[in-house]
């Protein structure tokens, strides 16, 4: 979050599902904007964790099909 390098970037991060909601945590998404724990059955979901408007990230969940 620091590096000058991805300042303005869109970064896309892909993890196992068991990491995501601990990955949302320590970027600062609030308790209740993420599943926690994700689910082992949910494949159709993305969140989304939007830095542009400041801490903490604004989060959407978007759900498959888009």
């Amino acid at each position: 979050m620091s590096d000058a390098e991805y300042r303005g970037a869109l970064v896309i991060v892909c993890w196992h599902h068991g990491k995501l909601s601990g990955i949302a945590k320590a970027l600062g998404a609030p308790p209740g904007t993420y599943p926690d724990p994700w689910r082992d059955d949910v494949f159709d979901l993305i969140v989304d964790l939007d830095f542009r408007r400041g801490m903490p990230p604004s989060v959407s969940q978007i759900i498959e099909p888009f």
